[in-house]
């Protein structure tokens, strides 16, 4: 027997100690991994290199071949002395463009930067809109929390009430308690039983729930790593992702502006031509099928536009001042919820303790009553009145103590700590 039990005993110590413990982190992590928005991270990323070489490319000499051909009723017809000139009515022309940008007032670098900030707009959107994925972790994780301490009570209930329907058995077959007392317990017993059985399906539920989020398997008892001591502090900062977007927002703007800036400066570049016509484009009496080029250097310079460039550039101004009022009303609003938070977190501190003397004392009146059953002071009645308040005690402390773990999480997580 001896060795049996010590075989138990490490066989229970193995069990309890090989058993799965998650952290929020890793939750999280996978969380965001197995999301489906987790995809358009990549996207951004493959979108904004493809654009990058395709604006890199638009610097490279350009070349374009082009061809026509027609008919005309009629065509110059020249007479001079003894000689007639008269061009054809059929032509035709096939030339190949070259054109190379020698400084195009710097729109190729300001288009390329264009392109990053608009990618960084982009993926800090794609952060703002992970945040609902801890926000369900959080949720799911905490109930599934709470309703594993509350089996956890009701099972020590249907132990106390089982300790109990054994003795009123025992009473009942010796004809010191009536049948009716004993049936009262057992009705409260099967309750419990009910109770934990719909509590267990509903924490099922929400594994299901999690696993479905996270792209993971997890066990029933899988435990999960819930920080005890996490630092609050009213000084704390706010590292929130909107702020980044913010940010983002504003340096994109500001690009526009430098790229309307860039397409009013002087472009420079070199063009040139190759083709075969006939007649040649570039000899008015050469009337027979020739080759020809031409070649120069060329200026543009958009330096009048009515205005139009200033009043874009004034409406650019005023979307970054649009976008610091967005920021001031979310950072207010930020901090609205940090305070209620904050005044949450105290206030369930003191219930806690609250909570705390008040199991004390109702597990001491619970002793109480039993042994008072036992001696038949009280009615079975009176003991399972007393039982329930003594497990809604302790349920209230547990619930407490979570809601305090849950707020003091949901408080680093709405500053983005967590």
């Amino acid at each position: 027997m001896k060795y049996i039990f010590i075989f138990l005993a490490i066989f229970f110590s193995l069990s309890t100690t090989g058993q799965e413990v998650i952290s929020l982190r890793e939750l999280y992590a996978w969380g965001n991994t197995n999301y489906p928005l987790a995809q358009d991270a990549k996207l951004i990323h493959k979108i904004e290199s493809l654009n990058l070489e395709a604006i890199t490319r638009k610097r490279l000499p350009q070349l374009s071949l082009n061809a026509q051909a027609q008919y005309q009723s009629e065509n110059i017809e020249l007479q001079t002395g003894q000689i007639s000139l008269e061009a054809p009515q059929d032509t035709y022309n096939a030339y190949v463009d070259i054109n190379f940008n020698l400084y195009d007032g710097g729109l190729t670098r300001v288009r390329k930067q264009l392109q990053r900030n608009q990618s960084s707009v982009q993926y800090n959107q794609y952060k703002v809109q992970l945040r609902t994925v801890k926000k369900r972790i959080n949720q799911l994780v905490f109930t599934i929390t709470l309703s594993r301490k509350h089996v956890k009570i009701i099972q020590n209930t249907i132990d106390q009430l089982q300790e109990n329907i054994d003795l009123a058995e025992a009473q009942v077959n010796n004809g010191t308690l009536l049948e009716s007392e004993l049936n009262k317990l057992k009705v409260r017993s099967l309750e419990a039983k009910k109770e934990r059985t719909a509590i267990r399906a509903n924490t099922k539920n929400y594994i299901n729930l999690l696993e479905q989020l996270t792209g993971k398997s997890y066990e029933i008892h899988t435990q999960f790593d819930l920080p005890a001591e996490l630092t609050i502090s009213v000084s704390d900062s706010i590292n929130r992702p909107e702020n980044l977007l913010y940010d983002s927002q504003k340096k994109l703007l500001e690009t526009q502006k430098n790229l309307l800036e860039a397409e009013l400066m002087p472009k420079i570049s070199l063009y040139g031509r190759g083709g075969i016509g006939n007649p040649n484009p570039l000899n008015f009496a050469d009337f027979e099928t020739s080759t020809y080029a031409l070649g120069g250097i060329r200026l543009q310079w958009s330096f009048f536009d009515w205005g139009s460039n200033r009043k874009e550039k004034a409406k650019l101004e005023v979307d970054q001042q649009q976008i610091e009022v967005d920021r001031n009303l979310f950072n207010f609003e930020l901090e609205n919820d940090r305070l209620i938070l904050q005044n949450e977190l105290d206030k369930l501190v003191t219930q806690i303790k609250n909570s705390e003397q008040i199991v004390r004392l109702q597990n001491k009146i619970l002793e109480q009553s039993k042994a008072q059953l036992d001696n038949d002071v009280i009615t079975t009645s009176e003991y399972i009145t007393q039982l329930n308040t003594s497990l809604n005690a302790q349920l209230q402390l547990e619930l407490t103590n979570t809601q305090l773990l849950k707020a003091r999480v949901g408080y680093l997580t709405l500053l983005g700590k967590l």
